[in-house]
């Protein structure tokens, strides 16, 4: 009895101290988040970014959240975690809940997740991020957080009007003041028919504001604002336009930044758009 007992306990022994070498999982590195922002990037094939991208597909306020190109060959997926809960002294988020779980792309450009919800205005959002292998999962990488700017709201012509002028005033409204961007196309083919930058055209004090469809640059030449694109509407045809507001530099860098999105290149740090509100030209 004794001898059993002596071997069971050895074979315990030797268990418990091979147990570890069997099941430990060396855990993988943390990923490495670059920021959060709103960028916005535009490609003739694809869209408008806020369109596309690794997050929720449908189209409203967002938050990007990138990270650093991560190699870490036996990592297979990202956890992304979100809260808007933090102590003010110091900014220190807690209580962050996964929001998405998605591959591991080893592609630089989809180092990015597009966060889509019903954001509130100007409310602080945190995010972290972990790379998950088999079942262990990395300790968290930096956090990161944004908040999302009031967007404008259209006024005219609204969602689904008709017989619309062929140059259509462009009206919508903004409590704060901020340049904006315009944005009209077919709704068919998403064919984009006119893109332009301005500072507010009634006045930054003006809570209205409007815009002739395919206007000429302004006469105050310190804004630099213009068009990338213009082409004349056309009879009975359904567009769909939009309002971006946005703070860009003065100045030339104003009129390179706008002309750099189109390029493909995201350059708008911060700002709000409206959802498509689509109408239909005159005959």
């Amino acid at each position: 009895m004794k001898t059993y007992l002596l071997s069971l306990g050895i074979l315990l022994i030797l268990g418990i101290s091979c147990e570890p070498e069997d099941s430990a999982e060396t855990k993988p590195l943390a990923p490495k988040l670059i920021g959060a922002d709103s960028l916005i990037s535009y490609s003739v094939n694809t869209g408008f970014s806020f369109e596309k991208g690794t997050g929720p597909a449908e189209e409203g306020d967002g938050i990007t959240i990138r990270w650093e190109l991560y190699t870490e060959i036996n990592a297979t997926h990202f956890i992304l975690y979100r809260t808007a809960d933090y102590e003010p002294s110091g900014l220190k988020p807690y209580n962050f809940k996964e929001i998405a779980r998605f591959p591991v792309l080893s592609s630089e450009v989809q180092n990015q997740y597009r966060d889509t919800v019903s954001f509130e205005k100007d409310k602080l959002y945190f995010y972290q991020m972990t790379a998950l292998s088999g079942k262990t999962e990395s300790a968290p990488s930096n956090q990161v957080f944004y908040s999302v700017s009031e967007k404008p709201i259209i006024t005219s012509p609204v969602n689904g009007e008709t017989n619309v002028s062929l140059t259509p005033q462009l009206e919508w409204k903004l409590a704060n003041g901020a340049d904006f961007i315009i944005l009209v196309r077919k709704r068919d083919n998403r064919e984009l028919m006119w893109a332009y930058i301005t500072f507010p055209p009634s006045g930054y004090s003006t809570q209205n504001q409007s815009l002739i469809y395919g206007a000429d640059s302004l006469t105050n030449p310190t804004y630099h604002e213009g068009t990338i694109t213009k082409s004349d509407l056309q009879p009975n045809t359904v567009y769909e336009w939009k309002v971006i507001s946005t703070k860009l530099t003065s100045g030339y860098d104003r009129n390179l930044q706008f002309y750099t999105i189109f390029a493909g290149i995201p350059t708008i740090p911060s700002g709000a758009m409206t959802s498509w509100h689509s109408f239909r030209t005159k005959n």
